[in-house]
């Protein structure tokens, strides 16, 4: 048994939809790890809705969230896609991540394509050296890393 809970992520003027996945019920005393997981391109959090419900049943809870520009984190059309720069993405993981710390049990983030290469961004920039020593490790599924210089060419 699970529950879920929805909620919004503040910050600053933006509000960023959540959700979260909690194990529930007599076999679970506590969780026994925290997965925060970052969406791919063009996608939003309930699209892994069968990966995390299997996660939570062995004991794992899940916390997400819908970027900015992509899921319910979009309030109007004119919206979607609207990311804002890279520093401004980083800094909206790291807020959340920070809003699910400290943690009694293990954290891992797990990124999937775009969020998987904004997993890999955060975790080699210097200036979140404290955040990363709270996280026990890390989950890339098809990292974007780059495109190459000569995408445009056909061969």
């Amino acid at each position: 048994m699970h529950k879920e809970i929805e909620g919004t992520h503040k910050i600053g003027s933006q509000s960023l939809y959540t959700k979260s996945w909690i194990p529930d019920g007599p076999e679970y005393y506590s969780s026994k790890a925290k997965l925060i997981f970052l969406h791919g391109f063009s996608d939003h959090i309930n699209r892994y809705y069968g990966l995390f419900t299997t996660l939570v049943s062995r004991g794992i809870e899940v916390h997400a969230f819908d970027q900015r520009g992509w899921g319910r984190s979009v309030t109007k059309p004119s919206e979607k896609g609207l990311t804002g720069p890279t520093s401004l993405v980083i800094s909206d993981i790291v807020s959340f991540i920070k809003s699910q710390l400290p943690s009694p049990v293990p954290v891992f983030v797990m990124g999937h394509s775009m969020g998987g290469g904004e997993a890999l961004t955060l975790a080699s920039d210097p200036q979140y050296a404290d955040l990363m020593d709270s996280i026990r490790g890390w989950i890339l599924e098809s990292p974007f890393i780059d495109f190459q210089k000569d995408m445009n060419r056909v061969s």
